[in-house]
């Protein structure tokens, strides 16, 4: 049996000529001996292990030595093969870490700004307390220098706290990493900081909006409550020709002239972004890619950096993604890092409160004595033993202060980790946000990349003609990995980002809503999601033709108080946080193609955050879809009037008592005629829950059709499209979704029954066009022996004034009002 490595190396480098019981004892005595020092590391394993006396061993007796060790562990503890893996990785760190820093040391660097670059290794408390003498000698010697009486350096507490080292996915709310240099980063945040503060007065929004404000916090309290009682409501402003703003206001209420103009030239007016309080570890990475900025960015990112509520729709969207997306990418890391810079200040306002409750003393100490090193290191760990809080306890921040008799009150942070949440709808839109998060963080490595690419990116098949002849948004919807089920935390710290990291370790999840509610039902634990304060919801429409329910689901788990503490320090969770307003401080940005009434619903459900506007853009429709057909058959445009909460019985009724009569099978086709006319119909349904109510009539009174929905086996969907080419079935029920997901030319239609008009307009004069496709020997027969214009077909497009935003879309603004107001029916030719 082969000897544990960390235990091997810790007897081979035992002095000589001692015995198991010396070794046992305190490294002092070891010191003493004449052969290489042990390092604490050794000396700790030795003392949990004991050691063997190699001088001891007779020959052959090796194996059995080797035994009896591996017994002796076991008893003590159950090392598995990664542990000590683990601990071979750990030391080897450790040792280029030391040669790291005896280099930068040989070439003159001061040895206080000589940092570890060990993540996982925590300092000794005796290593503690000399790098807090060094810094604390630096602090007063530059104090004396400067004739002032010294503030307490910030430096000269311990060294940061980490997040958490451990991967259950569990960890305090503190931020810093055991690799970084607190002191330097501060230092940096001040310079920063003193930069932009000479550079305007353009103030800083993230202070402004999440700051611990005891008005500001009851402020949004009293309008929350207002809209909860009814007594206040959301009113809308215009901005300017395309974008409205609304604020709370008490119903019946308005706001003066002055005021409203105001709200107005802070939300139009657009400042340089050096500026704008942007870090620069983000702003000088974006400046070198993005020299110059269109003015639909800087509008956009103006008004993300002010945190309003944001509803973006644009017919262009497929064509301004990229810019759109690098606004709210810039805005999240800036969110991020900014949340740092506060909990970095948090930690060192804590720490000098307990040096100064300390007294500021710290013992003398001989470096070159081992025994005192050992005294020390024992009183420390004793004293660090006291100052630990209970076990379970839920406040260890405020006990370790109480113990210390520190009077400090610093509110920072959330429940957990987690604050900003993207929410995609396929992984290739995943790959963008997350590439522009990489090409903008300022980070000199990501961890996991590679699994990163293999995982979320994919290249399109250049020799699949049938996807490059679909029309250019389908292209664009579904190039590359188009799965739409997965989940990826991001974590940040000075110098990296990683990938994979455990979503109570990660400062933003990008995931899908199916991803997410998968896991929320599975592991029964939403609680990474109540500290979100940014929520960036990407091209909505797709998202809408996936299921709209996964995408509620995921909102109404949001900001909630969690189940469990997850270790995190509640003496500095904010306010607001515990009197339940995390949903009013949120930042809600939301991005489609085209306005429709659940995405409308959403945003005035979910965009809670009173404290600002919240603002809506909506392009104006230049044209509608309809001059986009080339088919010359006749569309007709009937009107239903019916109130809201029966539109869509009414709908049904005509539908099954006006339409769907006329494509019976006759009982008997005329002498040298033809039934061209009650068959060959495509009947169009744009909601999954009409369809299923349509199947089933149809089902009951026995008509001859087929259906293609978004769930018809691709085996089901080629029979149903053969049958419906040679005349074989009279009707084809399809999906709205289904044309989504899959643009299909389905070849035989000579009727088109639109049962409502598409959420995406584009859809229109695809499905008008489907008339314009070959037709079977059959059919073009039929119709040459019919009367003139029989060959053409003809659409009927059922619609109510419900449908408005929908009929904009398809036949422009000219015509939507006569459309509306009128009584129809209304009749178009191309």
């Amino acid at each position: 049996m082969a000897k544990k490595p960390a235990i091997a190396k810790a007897y081979k480098r035992r002095p000589a000529g001692s015995s198991a019981k010396a070794t046992a004892t305190s490294g002092a005595s070891a010191g003493k001996s004449k052969g290489k020092p042990l390092s604490r590391k050794d000396r700790e394993y030795m003392a949990e292990f004991g050691v063997m006396d190699i001088n001891d061993m007779v020959d052959g007796d090796e194996d059995a030595a080797s035994a009896a060790i591996a017994a002796r562990v076991s008893a003590k503890r159950a090392f598995t093969e990664e542990d000590l893996d683990a601990a071979e990785r750990k030391r080897a760190r450790v040792a280029a870490d030391l040669r790291r820093r005896d280099a930068e040391l040989a070439n003159g660097a001061d040895a206080d700004d000589v940092i570890s670059d060990d993540e996982d290794g925590k300092p000794s408390s005796f290593e503690l307390l000399v790098g807090n003498a060094q810094r604390k000698k630096k602090s007063l010697l530059a104090a004396f220098k400067k004739s002032a009486p010294a503030k307490p350096d910030p430096a000269a507490a311990e060294p940061p706290l980490s997040l958490s080292s451990d991967d259950d996915g569990e960890g305090d709310e503190v931020v810093s990493d055991g690799d970084e240099d607190e002191e330097a980063e501060l230092l940096d945040l001040e310079t920063e900081e003193a930069d932009l503060a000479q550079q305007g007065d353009y103030p800083n929004h993230y202070d402004l909006h999440f700051a611990e404000n005891p008005e500001r916090q009851a402020r949004a309290k009293a309008l929350a409550d207002g809209l909860a009682a009814g007594t206040h409501a959301w009113q809308t402003l215009p901005l300017d020709d395309d974008t409205t703003f609304q604020l709370v206001l008490p119903r019946g209420g308005s706001i003066t002239a002055a005021e409203r103009d105001r709200h107005v030239a802070e939300l139009t007016q657009t400042r340089d972004l050096g500026v704008m309080h942007v870090k620069s570890r983000v702003l000088t990475p974006f400046l070198a890619s993005n020299p110059t900025q269109s003015p639909l960015f800087m509008d956009l990112f103006g008004k993300m950096d002010r945190y309003s509520d944001m509803l973006f729709t644009a017919p262009n969207f497929n064509d301004q993604a990229g810019r759109i997306r690098r606004a709210y990418v810039m805005h999240a890391l800036n969110h991020v890092f900014k949340y740092r810079d506060r909990i970095i200040r948090g930690n060192v306002k804590v720490r000098s409160a307990q040096v100064a409750a300390d007294g500021g003393k710290l013992p003398e100490v001989d470096l070159e004595n081992p025994e005192a090193m050992a005294t020390l290191e024992a009183m420390e760990r004793a004293k660090l033993d006291k100052l630990k809080p209970k076990a379970g306890s839920r406040n260890a921040a405020a006990e370790m202060a109480a113990a210390a008799d520190v009077d400090v009150d610093v509110r920072d942070q959330g429940f957990t980790r987690p604050k900003v949440l993207f929410l995609c709808p396929m992984r290739n839109v995943a790959y963008d946000v997350v590439s522009a998060l990489m090409d903008l963080s300022g980070t000199e490595q990501q961890e996991n990349k590679k699994r990163f690419k293999e995982e979320y990116y994919q290249a399109d098949d250049a020799a699949d003609t049938s996807f490059a002849s679909r029309p250019a948004d389908y292209r664009t919807a579904f190039r590359g990995n188009t799965d739409d089920c997965f989940k990826l935390g991001i974590k940040f710290s000075r110098k990296a980002m990683k990938l994979y990291s455990q979503f109570y370790q990660s400062d933003m999840v990008v995931a899908s809503p199916l991803g997410l509610r998968m896991m929320i039902e599975g592991e029964k634990d939403a609680d990474f999601l109540s500290s979100i304060e940014l929520v960036v919801i990407d091209s909505a429409h797709i998202l809408n033709m996936q299921n709209w329910d996964h995408l509620t689901y995921v909102l109404d788990h949001m900001n909630r108080i969690p189940r469990a503490s997850h270790d995190c320090d509640f003496s500095r969770i904010k306010g607001w946080y515990l009197d339940g307003l995390a949903p009013n401080y949120r930042q809600l940005l939301a991005f489609a193609e085209y306005t429709f009434p659940e995405l409308s619903s959403l945003f005035n459900s979910y965009s809670r955050n009173v404290t600002a506007a919240r603002v809506r853009y909506r392009a104006p429709v230049k044209a509608g879809s309809i001059v986009k057909v080339k088919s010359p058959a006749p569309q007709t445009f009937v009107k239903l009037d019916a109130p809201l909460d029966a539109i869509d019985d009414a709908r049904f009724k005509h539908l099954t008592s006006q339409i769907l009569p006329k494509y019976r099978r006759p009982r008997k086709t005329p002498l040298g005629g033809s039934d061209i006319d009650s068959k060959h119909l495509i009947l169009f349904v744009p909601s999954y829950f009409d369809f299923v109510r349509i199947r089933n009539h149809m089902d009951e009174a026995e008509y001859d059709f087929e259906v293609v929905s978004e769930y018809t086996e691709p085996r089901d969907k080629t029979r149903a499209r053969t049958l419906f080419f040679q005349g074989r079935t009279r009707i084809l029920v399809y999906t709205e979704r289904a044309h989504f997901f899959h643009r299909q030319a389905l070849r035989g239609a000579l009727h088109v029954v639109m049962y409502g008009l598409p959420d995406n307009a584009q859809f229109y004069p695809e499905l008008v066009d489907l008339l314009t496709l070959p037709r079977s020997d059959a059919l073009r027969a039929a119709t040459a022996a019919a009367p003139t214009g029989a060959a053409d077909g003809d659409v009927t497009v059922l619609y109510s004034k419900w449908d408005a935003l929908k009929l904009e879309r398809v036949v422009g603004p000219a015509r939507v009002a006569k459309l509306i107001q009128g009584v129809g029916p209304f009749v178009f030719r191309s």
